[in-house]
């Protein structure tokens, strides 16, 4: 490569050594003067002239060789780390602000000239890179062109780790962190332009420029944005720091300077550049009633040019991402913008003070109505997709979204840049904390080989039925020949297997396996009736079945091959169908090669549970797995010390993605706990304490179980350190005494299966866990409609609609039924809810669980459903509408607390209650008394089995109001 460094004492050039192996993941070495008296390390595009030392031989490079170790080792914690940040993010107001700013606005109008000043290779020194987001922005803006970066050392926002992390990503940058007090480490007419953001006020001019001058070509262009001038005070005063001196001084300064120069030196007002409308030619001012500027030095040909304030208009729609200024309040759920001053922990409102000229250029921002269209351009570019992608997903043409989005850019809520998709990702870091992989890593292979590399040696699998354990690196084992048994037998990606059978150890590994190879999985509900599971199997025709041996004799007349979790019963198999261990016990080479996966491609489908009629497959991809995995996990904040306790069925999204998928994220533990202890509060609660449970996903009715048997379980459940629910209503009552009681937090969150689970939900450390509320949308664009689709105002009810990068592909082999769930981009989700004063929502029902009383009034059956849930002498409750002729009234089928209660007196206390504490009318008309309500695997009632009861009930006098 060519040698950019010279040793800025002696002038002797830099000679490349490495002392990295071939299969290093980064590069790394030293750089060594050619007298051989002074190293300096570097680590991939790194170099630490921070931590040069004379040269000692030997001593010098294992010196060198630990620090590169160290560093590329940390890589595996930095990500932890900014994994860890967006649960509690603290974000650097000015580095999120940088790219929106005035300062690096008034640089734009020179790029179309300095691009005309550039050739292929040249280099561009960024003299103050700290945030790194100037580098990624003048590497995206000058492709062509080399870019160095300066910083001062292992501080600030990124540190040593954060730019090695981010920045090496990118091929036309290098990082270079010395003093710039100390001199510039580069040869004499070496760099054709140099970016000074922030820089001349701040460092000892005596060397700074002199410096500049020396490095810079001489036609190479020298650009200062954002100078301290003390050409006036900002009004109201604020101090602002650094070396501030009068414009006209400057211009006698660079005078001087250049007197034997053939470049120009411009005094630029900094709010004049930022508001230039339209070309203008240079013109510098530097008596100037501003406080800021921008000074240049330019070559003839740039200071006789035109300034552009929009370099990137021509730039195509496949190479411009869109970023969104993180000063503002944006809300796509209400599809509006708001200027708060106390955003970003009251930071806003302390910046937009000190940036006068830049709160005017807002202003048209506060109380901003976003179309429906803008909403879901600003949702897809919060995930890096160009303007291009954008406009596919979205069903426009790209110019139909710049004319979107143009008042968003006139007002700087919005910016178009010519960005890679690395530096999309890292802006989104920058300005909210959020991480997100790319999406060639958004596959859960991808998160499999993540969990190996940093877990390998943790618990992973504890199968309590016979006490065995597994590592990462144990599974793994049985995963990869899993894998090289799928393509012995011939499956290929996009085949299909089933599993049909209930929770097991060798099922959730089979599961691994299959979405490791790229097939898809369809696991099965056991508990479903056999001629459903019999029009499933024949609908997903798999190429391999695997069963317990509780279900074979069902699905053995099928004629793809069965395969058999081993047992305690050694049973006689089908010519074609093997125990798994037999299956597995193959010679033959061990197969590795993987086909190529990608965020798109199906990974399950899950059979929903047919409470609306004939179970529909929901197809869900890799990507859609991995995020729902991540919104789990960095949600609830989980980490590798925790044990989750795996009850749910692999059939349902819960169950699946809390088992199968968010550890992983995670490095945490699964325990499958012995078939017995299903059904069981009092052996699950000894599951949990012989287990050391922390996390412990259920539903309402085994949590009410515990809470009425406090004392006998309370020592069980010591472990517990936060409790998710789903499925069914969670009341307010159940969590208080939950929470009191036990003294762990009790977390509600929603999702469907076609939203791949969670898209609203109550964070991890929120407090208002306690109430009945199912938190805010997480990854997805929730909105409260009216039948036209058109927004409702907060606190009305209207139909929940979902807008979602997690939203299913559709239902399989079901294109008619898909159109009438997703229209536009929108799952309709049926449920009717209502968004609450502070933007959390809460749901009042289903869409057609509303009745019409004699009244005339509206009633909602979750609504009598909570309140009855609320009432002391209830211990379960399922409330459903049952209509005779033109009217409608309301069934409930109640659980007493005592079960020795009169039933006539319960349902008179009921009554009263109505009366008292909600609203007579709302009273149901028939009540049935229960021990025990039926619920099914997915943790919701089975309301059609309750009303077909009834429904053959001869006897309702006694219940009827």
């Amino acid at each position: 490569m060519r040698n950019p460094y010279i040793d800025r004492i002696t002038g002797q050039a830099f000679q490349q050594h490495s002392l990295s192996v071939p299969d290093s993941p980064i590069p790394f070495g030293y750089w060594l003067s050619e007298a051989g008296c002074l190293a300096v390390p570097f680590i991939g595009n790194q170099v630490y002239f921070t931590e040069a030392e004379a040269f000692l031989g030997a001593s010098s490079e294992d010196s060198f060789r630990k620090f590169s170790e160290r560093q590329i080792e940390d890589q595996g914690r930095y990500e932890s780390f900014v994994h860890h940040k967006s649960r509690r993010p603290t974000v650097d107001a000015y580095a999120a602000f940088q790219p929106f700013n005035e300062a690096v606005a008034a640089f734009l109008p020179f790029i179309d000239g300095l691009r005309q000043t550039l050739n292929p290779g040249d280099v561009i020194v960024d003299a103050w890179c700290r945030t790194g987001w100037s580098a990624i922005f003048l590497a995206s803006t000058f492709p062509e062109q080399k870019i160095i970066a300066l910083w001062e050392g292992d501080k600030d926002v990124l540190g040593y780790r954060g730019f090695l992390y981010w920045i090496s990503r990118f091929d036309n940058i290098e990082v270079v962190f010395c003093d710039v007090e100390q001199g510039l480490p580069f040869a004499d007419n070496s760099v054709s332009l140099i970016y000074g953001y922030d820089t001349l006020h701040r460092y000892e001019q005596s060397v700074l420029l002199p410096e500049v001058l020396r490095v810079a070509r001489e036609d190479g262009a020298i650009v200062f944005p954002h100078v301290h001038l003390s050409n006036s005070e900002p009004e109201p005063f604020f101090e602002r720091g650094c070396k501030q001196i009068h414009g006209n001084d400057y211009a006698k300064l660079f005078e001087h300077l250049l007197v034997r120069d053939s470049r120009q030196a411009f005094v630029f007002s900094e709010p004049g550049l930022f508001q230039l409308k339209k070309p203008e030619h240079c013109v510098s001012d530097p008596d100037t009633e501003d406080y800021n500027a921008l000074v240049a030095i330019l070559p003839k040909g740039l200071a006789a040019g035109l300034l552009d304030p929009e370099p990137f208009a021509k730039i195509s729609p496949e190479r411009l991402r869109l970023i969104i200024n993180p000063l503002l309040s944006v809300d796509l759920h209400q599809q509006r913008i708001d200027i708060d001053p106390e955003h970003l922990n009251g930071v806003v409102g302390h910046l937009l003070e000190r940036h006068p000229i830049y709160e005017a250029a807002i202003a048209p921002n506060q109380g901003y109505v976003l179309s429906e269209l803008s909403a879901k351009v600003l949702y897809w570019s919060q995930r890096e997709k160009t303007v291009a992608e954008i406009a596919e997903i979205v069903g426009v043409e790209a110019s139909e979204i710049f004319d979107e989005i143009r008042p968003l850019i006139e007002q700087k809520a919005v910016q178009a840049l010519p960005l890679e998709a690395e530096g999309g990702r890292f802006y989104q870091y920058l300005s909210t904390q959020e991480y997100r992989e790319p999406d060639s890593k958004q596959t859960l292979r991808a998160l499999w080989e993540a969990a190996q590399a940093n877990f390998s040696s943790e618990l992973l699998l504890i199968n309590a039925a016979d006490e065995s354990a597994f590592t990462y690196a144990d599974v793994a084992e049985v995963v990869e020949a899993m894998c090289s048994r799928f393509k012995q037998t011939g499956l290929s990606q996009g085949d299909t297997i089933v599993l049909y059978c209930a929770l097991q150890a060798e099922a959730v590994m089979t599961y691994w396996a299959g979405i490791y190879y790229g097939i898809t999985v369809v696991p099965l509900c056991p508990q479903t009736g056999w001629p459903v599971v019999e029009g499933i199997i024949e609908e997903v025709s798999p190429s391999l079945l695997f069963c317990d041996e509780a279900h074979y004799n069902r699905i053995v007349d099928f004629s793809a091959p069965i395969v058999v979790f081993d047992g305690e019963d050694e049973m006689s198999l089908s010519a074609n169908d093997d125990y798994l261990s037999d299956w597995l016990d193959v010679e033959g080479p061990m197969e590795t090669e993987m086909p190529v996966l990608r965020a798109e491609d199906p990974a399950v489908i899950l059979y929903t549970s047919g409470t609306t009629g004939r179970p529909k497959g929901v197809v869900l991809s890799h990507g859609n797995l991995y995020r729902s995995g991540r919104l789990v996990t960095e949600g609830f904040h989980w980490e590798s010390s925790d044990r989750y306790l795996a009850l749910g069925n692999l059939d349902t999204m819960s169950g699946l993605r809390n088992t199968a998928i968010a550890p992983l994220g995670a490095g945490a533990s699964i325990v499958i706990p012995n078939g017995e202890a299903h059904g069981n509060p009092f052996a699950l609660a000894e599951q949990i304490r012989m287990n050391e449970i922390t996390i412990l996903s259920t539903n309402p009715p085994l949590l009410r179980s515990f809470e009425q048997h406090e004392r006998r379980v309370q020592s069980d459940l010591v472990s517990l350190r936060m409790v998710l629910s789903t499925g069914s209503d969670l009341s307010e009552a159940l969590i208080e005494a939950f929470s009191d009681k036990f003294n762990v937090p009790v977390y509600n969150y929603y999702g469907l299966t076609e939203t791949t689970g969670i898209c609203l939900s109550v964070t991890a450390g929120d407090e208002s866990f306690r109430n009945r509320h199912l938190g805010k949308p997480v990854g997805c664009i929730a909105q409260i409609v009216d039948e036209a689709g058109a927004l409702v105002p907060s606190g009305v009810v209207g139909e929940l609609r979902i807008y979602s990068e997690n939203l299913t592909s559709g239902y399989f082999k079901r294109p008619d039924d898909s159109a009438n769930v997703i229209k536009d981009g929108w799952l309709y989700t049926g449920d009717l809810a209502k968004v609450n004063a502070g933007g959390d929502f809460s749901l009042t029902g289903r869409k057609r669980d509303i009745i019409k009383s004699t009244s005339g009034d509206l009633v909602y059956v979750a609504e009598v459903e909570l309140f009855m849930r609320s009432l002391d002498a209830v211990a379960d409750v399922a409330v459903c509408p049952h209509r005779e002729g033109e009217r409608e009234r309301l069934v409930a089928f109640v659980v007493p607390k005592d079960s020795s209660v009169n039933e006539a007196a319960l349902i008179d206390e009921i009554r009263q209650r109505f009366a008292t504490d909600l609203d007579e009318r709302k009273t149901p008309s028939f009540f049935r008394i229960h021990t025990a309500l039926p619920y099914g695997n997915t943790g919701k009632v089975r309301k059609g089995e309750l009303m077909n009861e009834f429904s053959i009930s001869t006897n309702d006098s006694e219940t009827t109001l």
